[in-house]
């Protein structure tokens, strides 16, 4: 099979499109946690100290939830921001067996069973890297939908 290639070239509405849509995406999973944390305070909160403590559980998740949004934030402006700066022309390629990014911070080759729980959404695509166990994030021009398919990514028998 010969290797699928895309190119593109970064615009600002783009970027800022795409550090929005990650940051949303990964501080979901952060904002789960901080519900359950914030529920948990606020019901011991309310068991001790009756109304005040639960305004305090309440209180605490929110600013629990603020600060992981701000940090989620800080990160993914470093990380994608420097992969994927305006201007910069970056690029996918895609076979049965691996995916390989040329992005401004490097070149990445990540073979498929690397990748788990790859979820497509309309401005970013998100995979767990299992070895490596974090978040891998790839905008959407990148990883057109043909390359998302099980078939496309089985290896051919030999």
């Amino acid at each position: 099979m010969t290797p699928a290639r895309l190119e593109w070239t970064v615009t600002a509405s783009e970027q800022d499109a795409l550090l929005r849509a990650a940051t949303w995406r990964l501080w979901r999973g952060t904002a789960r946690l901080v519900l359950l944390l914030g529920g948990a305070l606020a019901l011991l909160g309310s068991a001790r100290w009756n109304y005040p403590g639960l305004l305090l559980g309440v209180g605490g998740a929110a600013l629990m939830a603020a600060w992981f949004w701000l940090s989620t934030r800080r990160s993914v402006r470093r990380v994608l921001g420097a992969a994927y700066p305006v201007g910069a022309a970056v690029a996918s390629e895609a076979t049965a067996e691996r995916l390989r990014l040329e992005t401004a911070a490097g070149d990445s080759e990540l073979p498929w069973e690397r990748l788990t729980r790859i979820v497509a959404g309309p401005v970013v695509v998100t995979a767990w890297d299992a070895p490596a166990r974090q978040w891998l994030t790839v905008p959407r021009q990148l990883v057109p939908d043909a390359w998302l398919d099980p078939d496309f990514r089985k290896p051919s028998v030999r």
